[in-house]
């Protein structure tokens, strides 16, 4: 994963989730910050980058004006706690205040990128950025999420395996163990992560709705099944966005259908959708209505503390699509100061979804 370079390089690393790693608690009336520890090795990567001549920066989706309203939790603080305050000035920490940092990476010209959020990777694929996923340093756990995701009209979601068989399986799979340290929000977490990962997409929402034990090859896993619910026809599914070609193909199956699949399936398929078959499925889609005002809710109080993205894709009347042309080099003094520039671009990106697969 970390090749030398032999040439000269802008190169920049996301803050939360890919140094540092910690989370918002979303029981805390008050906003409390619970810190997990640090990414060593891309501590050591992004050290060793600045001793072979390359440019490095810090871009984070943080608002710069909130960073003194959280002491403990600021950037800087975390610098001078690593002792590595010295390779930062204030010119390469750069805040994009919220904003998606696709547009940020391409003015400053940035060749790599590293990022654990999904919808900051798809964006950087859609601009032509590298990526390195950060989670990816992270082991899988024996914790599984699968999810039965529905369109507007009620087909489901099936992914055609690459592996053994080939058999058909619900979007999903391991929890991170940094993941599972983060309790019931970080199986969530791990949910939506896995299904972007897989398909390009980004749930709307998600409730769990069974658990059960699976063995397979002498392994065990405990598997945790999630609804969604698109509120759009056949949601775009891409299946290029895999870093592993984990699946093959991909189809949205009428509930009168899915017998003819299910002959060809997972084990874990089969009992998952042979439960979601047998529920109350008015009742799942009021609770998947009900599950999309809590993430807003949650997504919207770590907005207010500077750590949430407003995850805006542009689209509606009078709106345009970015454009992705790289600059050569950032002007002087992109940096802190120009988060307030008012007139700086905001992030319109379209992130297209073809086909895509996963166990």
């Amino acid at each position: 994963m970390s090749s030398k370079i032999d040439k000269k390089m802008k190169i920049s690393f996301d803050w939360d989730n890919t140094i540092s790693m910690s989370y918002m608690d979303e029981n805390s009336e008050e906003p409390k910050f619970i810190h997990q520890g640090y990414n060593q090795e891309f501590i050591d990567k992004m050290i060793n980058s600045i001793k072979e001549g390359h440019d490095v920066y810090i871009v984070t989706s943080r608002v710069w004006d909130l960073e003194e309203e959280f002491p403990k939790e600021r950037i800087s603080y975390h610098l001078k706690t690593l002792g590595i305050i010295n390779y930062f000035p204030p010119e390469r920490i750069i805040y994009t205040n919220r904003e998606l940092k696709a547009p940020t990476l391409l003015h400053l010209g940035i060749d790599l990128h590293h990022d654990d959020d999904i919808e900051e990777i798809l964006a950087c694929r859609e601009a032509g950025i590298k990526c390195i996923r950060a989670l990816e340093v992270h082991p899988d756990t024996a914790i599984v999420t699968k999810g039965i995701i529905c369109d507007s009209e009620g087909k489901i979601l099936l992914l055609r395996r690459t592996d053994g068989g080939k058999k058909w399986d619900l979007p999903g799979g391991h929890v991170k163990d940094v993941e599972v340290e983060r309790g019931y929000q970080g199986f969530e977490d791990g949910f939506e992560r896995e299904v972007a990962e897989e398909t390009g997409l980004l749930v709307p929402n998600q409730q769990e709705f069974y658990r059960f034990d699976n063995n397979h090859k002498g392994k065990h896993s405990e598997i945790i099944v999630f609804y969604t619910h698109f509120p759009s026809d056949v949601p775009p599914v891409d299946l290029g966005i895999q870093e592993k070609q984990e699946n093959s193909e991909f189809v949205w199956v009428r509930k009168d259908d899915l017998h003819m699949y299910m002959i060809h399936a997972t084990e874990v398929a089969v009992e998952a959708v042979d439960y979601w078959l047998k529920m109350d499925h008015e009742m799942l889609n009021e609770g998947a209505y009900l599950a999309s005002k809590r993430k807003t809710h949650f997504r919207d109080k770590k907005r207010l503390v500077g750590l949430g993205k407003n995850k805006h894709k542009g689209g509606g009347s009078g709106h345009t699509k970015t454009s992705f042309k790289r600059s050569k080099s950032a002007p002087a003094g992109f940096g802190v100061l120009e988060e307030k520039d008012e007139e700086k671009s905001k992030l319109k990106v379209k992130i297209n979804k073809k086909k895509r697969s996963k166990t």
